[in-house]
């Protein structure tokens, strides 16, 4: 049978992608089954970080995220939403992942610290509830090592943030210009 067959059938009801670039979801789309996310690399950092070694890492940027908040057919599921344990309590100020080791994501990184402990917050909670808050199109994608981690990030996802909190969140991590 063929794709769209499948569709009529009911044996395929969604279709995901990973790391497609833009023209590639939009000639997709032209398709029965068009993909309904696309999975790609996505965090409050991921605009200050350094372009990903590998070359078929797609980055959040404003082109996919307007293609996503644009059409109501497409979210993006965002691998690597927690910084790789950058905010973690037991990280967060001392230990950076390789990729966030830089000037631009270490001075992001206190200020969200900043901001938490204003909220009276915890930062890992903070970024995330900040993902969900932007879009209602992005879907954050956590990878707990242990039960314990899986309970901390399930804590960001029922904190509700205010306009003004989001604006400052979009500021530090450089969002402002497309979110």
């Amino acid at each position: 049978g063929t794709r769209e067959g499948f569709v009529r059938e009911g044996k395929i009801g969604a279709v995901g992608v990973s790391n497609w670039d833009i023209s590639r979801i939009a000639q997709a789309k032209m398709l029965a089954a068009g993909p309904v996310t696309n999975q790609l690399l996505g965090n409050i950092l991921c605009l200050k970080m350094p372009a990903p070694a590998d070359d078929t890492v797609r980055v959040l940027d404003g082109s996919y995220f307007q293609q996503a908040v644009a059409g109501e057919d497409l979210s993006l599921m965002l691998f690597s939403s927690q910084c790789r344990g950058a905010f973690l309590p037991s990280k967060l100020g001392r230990i950076v992942p390789p990729e966030y080791d830089n000037e631009d994501c270490r001075t992001a990184i206190a200020k969200i610290a900043i901001l938490a402990r204003e909220l009276g917050l915890d930062a890992g909670d903070l970024v995330l509830a900040f993902l969900l808050a932007v879009s209602p199109r992005i879907i954050p994608l956590i990878g707990p090592q242990s039960p314990a981690q899986l309970s901390e990030s399930m804590k960001g996802l029922e904190l509700r943030l205010d306009a003004g909190t989001i604006e400052r969140l979009k500021i530090i991590g450089g969002w402002s210009a497309f979110a």
